[in-house]
């Protein structure tokens, strides 16, 4: 008997200080997670502006699609296969490759099909694996306390989204997005790491199991609440975890279905924010024109004006727009001196890896203007070709 009154003591102690915490932990990074897609979508635009401006959204309907259907299809016969801390490690892995997979491709080769593996299937699969190693064993320690423990948790995923929202439109400000994504991805593994604490309660396990167990042992009934129980046997008890295990499932759904983009999230956001910023007459405009978004309006720009979006619109989609009209009027970017150049005239001698001639090419270092430079071998090697003409 004392050995019991022991056991049930440190059973206490370990649910409320150990199991507990590291529910709230994990579903903290499940919030930042789940609310955190949003945020991205001007930054990606910005840094990687020949994406569509609907990528980020569609990776968050197919990584909500995908962790439902995953949680639905594998979720009871990965409980019975695997510890929750496997499930866990695996899981925050396949979300780092995800994360990582997607902050390469913004940052070095954008991609729709790899924003779409990397940041919908790979961290919707990793979140499914997380979410349902953590909500059903942590509620298995408190079959006395699901509702307390139940929005507790459900506090913790308010609490990562409440965070994130706060911090996303700063960071996106100081920070492209691939480095934006990396910093998103570490903070979520390190919410998600805390699940590694994670573990069944003695004597419990995942609901393979669960029909032939009675009551929690720190339950007590009374003669007259325990004969219903008795008289349902194991069929009743089956009947009960199916029922539980549905409820679940449903409020997964309900978290995905939650989470769903809405129409204006693949809008362009209205507020400007300027890069350096300078006091001036609150006269003046104060961001730029809706026109500067439209590729119609570039055809109607001199050249000099689409040197300047190119030079001082570093890393935008006017640069890529003013950039894609230079090369419809016969100008070529020089990779090697950064600059661009235009046949003066038919070239002089020609090969399969350069040509030779006199060339047009402006000057944007010293004089703002274009020159003329005789006798000029243009390697093809060094050929910008990745924009179309």
């Amino acid at each position: 008997m004392c050995v019991r009154a022991s056991a049930s003591q440190s059973e206490q102690r370990m649910r409320w200080r150990r199991i507990l915490p590291a529910g709230v932990m994990t579903l903290t990074g499940y919030g930042i997670f789940v609310y955190g897609a949003s945020g991205f979508i001007a930054p990606v635009e910005e840094q990687a502006p020949m994406l569509s401006h609907s990528i980020v959204p569609y990776c968050a309907t197919l990584r909500s699609l995908v962790f439902a259907a995953f949680n639905l299809l594998f979720g009871k016969a990965m409980l019975r296969s695997a510890s929750p801390r496997t499930l866990v490690l695996i899981g925050t892995g396949s979300f780092g490759v995800g994360i990582a997979t997607t902050a390469a491709s913004v940052a070095v080769a954008p991609s729709h099909a790899l924003l779409l593996l990397g940041f919908g299937v790979a961290t919707g699969v990793g979140s499914g694996l997380v979410y349902m190693s953590i909500f059903t064993p942590t509620l298995a320690w408190f079959a006395d306390r699901k509702g307390l423990v139940a929005g507790l948790l459900g506090a913790g995923q308010g609490l990562g989204a409440t965070l994130w929202n706060a911090a996303a439109s700063p960071l996106s400000r100081a920070l492209p997005a691939s480095s934006m994504l990396l910093l998103y991805g570490g903070l979520i593994g390190s919410c998600w790491g805390w699940g590694a604490l994670v573990t069944w309660p003695p004597g419990g396990g995942p609901p393979a199991a669960a029909a032939t167990r009675g009551p929690p042992a720190d339950m007590s009934l009374t003669a007259e609440e325990a004969a219903p129980l008795e008289a349902l046997g194991s069929a009743g008890a089956t009947f009960l975890d199916e029922a539980l295990d549905e409820a679940q499932q449903l409020q997964m759904l309900h978290l995905s279905l939650q989470n769903l983009p809405e129409a204006g999230d693949s809008e362009r956001p209205k507020t400007y924010v300027p890069r350096n910023p300078y006091p001036t007459p609150s006269s003046f405009p104060q961001a730029p024109a809706a026109v500067f978004d439209s590729p119609s309006a570039f055809d109607k720009f001199d050249t000099d004006t689409l040197f300047f979006i190119f030079y001082y619109q570093q890393g935008t989609y006017q640069q890529y727009l003013a950039a894609r009209e230079l090369k419809k009027q016969s100008w070529r970017y020089h990779k090697k001196y950064l600059t661009w150049f235009q046949r003066h005239e038919e070239p002089k001698l020609t090969a399969d890896d350069y040509e030779q001639g006199t060339y047009v090419y402006f000057d944007y270092e010293t004089g703002w203007c274009q020159r003329i430079k005789s006798e000029f071998t243009f390697e093809y090697g060094y050929l910008e070709d990745e924009l179309p003409s």
